[in-house]
C-alpha cells in the first residue's frame, strides 16, 4: 500500500524592492477616485491563488513625498468581493516624483517602512491546496510616479514576501496508516518560522527571532494539540 502526501509551508525569500502609501478612509469616496488624489487598483496572488479583496479591507500606504505615514486604505464598496481590490484615497499628490509603498493585510501598530512579520511554526492542512498560506502572507508593492492628474487610478500588482516550500512523503510501508504530520528543519540551522522584519523601501529581510523547525499537519485538530504542546 503507497500513500503519499504533499505539504505546503512558506519560505523567506528576498524580493524585489518594491514600494508602499496610506489613508483616511472614515472620510473617503466610495463612489469613484478623488481627483487629485492618490487612487490604486490592486491585484494579488501567490502559489497560483488570486487574492479575493473581502469587504472593509485596508491597504497600508507610504508615501513620503505626500505625507503619507503607513495610511490605511480601505476598498471601495464597489470592487469588494472581487479579484481587483479599488482603493481611492484621501492623500493629495505633493510635488516632485513620488515613491508609493504599498502592503497588505494592515498593519495598525507599524511607523515606518519596516514591517513585521510573523510566521507559526505548526499550521493546519486540508487537501493539496494553497489557501491556508495566502491568508498568512504578506503583500508589497511600490510605485515610481510623477503626480497623477484628475482622477487617475495607478496600477499595482502586490507580490508576496514568501515563496513556496513543497514536500512530497510518500511511502510503500505502513499499510493502513495515515501520515498524520511532518516535522521540518533546515540542515543549516536557518531559521523558519518566527518573527521577521521586513522593509518595503529595500526589500530586506531578516530573521529577529523564533524557531528552527516547521510543522505542516493533515487535520486542524491535530496542529492545535501539537501547537499547544
Amino acid at each position: 500500500m503507497k500513500f503519499s502526501r504533499k505539504f505546503f509551508v512558506l519560505a523567506a525569500m528576498l524580493p524585489a524592492m518594491l514600494w508602499s502609501c496610506k489613508e483616511n478612509f472614515e472620510e473617503q469616496d466610495w463612489t469613484g477616485p478623488k481627483e487629485g488624489h492618490i487612487n490604486v487598483s490592486c491585484t494579488a496572488s501567490a502559489f497560483g491563488e488570486t487574492m479575493i479583496w473581502p469587504d472593509g479591507t485596508n491597504i497600508g500606504l507610504f508615501c513620503e513625498q505626500a505625507g503619507a505615514v503607513n495610511v490605511p486604505v480601505q476598498i471601495s464598496a464597489s470592487s469588494s468581493g472581487g479579484e481587483t481590490g479599488e482603493f481611492y484615497s484621501d492623500i493629495a499628490w505633493g510635488e516632485g516624483t513620488h515613491a508609493v509603498y504599498l502592503y497588505y493585510p494592515y498593519q495598525e501598530s507599524a511607523v515606518s517602512e519596516e514591517l513585521t512579520v510573523d510566521l507559526p511554526s505548526a499550521w493546519s492542512q486540508s487537501g493539496e491546496t494553497y489557501s491556508h498560506l495566502l491568508t498568512r502572507n504578506l503583500f508589497h508593492a511600490s510605485i515610481e510616479t510623477e503626480p497623477a492628474e484628475g482622477q487617475t487610478v495607478l496600477q499595482a500588482v502586490l507580490e508576496p514576501v514568501f515563496e513556496l516550500a513543497e514536500v512530497t512523503i510518500a511511502t510503500v510501508k505502513y499499510a493502513g496508516y495515515n501520515l498524520d504530520r511532518v516535522s521540518i528543519k533546515a540542515k543549516d540551522g536557518s531559521a523558519l518560522s518566527g518573527t521577521y522584519k521586513f522593509d518595503l523601501k529595500t526589500g530586506a529581510l531578516n530573521l529577529t527571532g523564533g524557531g528552527y523547525g516547521r510543522r505542516g499537519c493533515s487535520s486542524h485538530s491535530e496542529c492545535q494539540r501539537r501547537s499547544a504542546r
